[in-house]
């Protein structure tokens, strides 16, 4: 999910995900690698989207 405010937040409970943002050139920038017992979106909550990102599966 891109461009929507976080108003939930979620656990990993198996597998990894990369939390990433897309820079101006088109190109992915990996701001995390999360695992089993990482929580996603507690610290964006309420955040604008212009500092948006994307959770993406690794496996």
């Amino acid at each position: 999910m891109t461009d929507q405010l976080a108003d939930t937040a979620y656990v990993v409970q198996s597998g990894l995900g990369k939390v990433v943002v897309e820079q101006a050139d088109g190109s992915e920038l990996i701001l995390a690698i999360l695992g089993p017992g990482d929580v996603i979106g507690a610290l964006t909550i309420g955040e604008s989207p212009d500092g948006a990102h994307s959770v993406v599966p690794l496996d």
